[in-house]
């Protein structure tokens, strides 16, 4: 800066909005995986516990039928 002269603010630049796009985007896919991921534990300990009442009900043998489509649209 020559002195008595104005400081010049710079924009940001392409790049820079566009790396904050491409964190945001990572950011919501980040939460959406995680969303899944809780789903899907979820649904797991729901057939764990479905299946152990089979389980001791069938001697044995876990018969749950359809668990594996739930959660899922037709």
């Amino acid at each position: 800066m020559l002195p008595g002269g104005t400081a010049r603010h710079t924009a940001p630049s392409a790049a820079t909005a566009d790396q904050e796009v491409v964190a945001e985007c990572a950011e919501q896919l980040r939460r959406i995986g995680d969303e899944w991921n809780l789903r899907q534990r979820l649904l797991n300990l729901l057939m764990k516990l479905m299946c152990l009442e089979r389980w001791t009900a069938d001697g044995g043998v876990c018969t749950t039928p359809g668990l594996s489509q739930l959660g899922r649209k037709p």
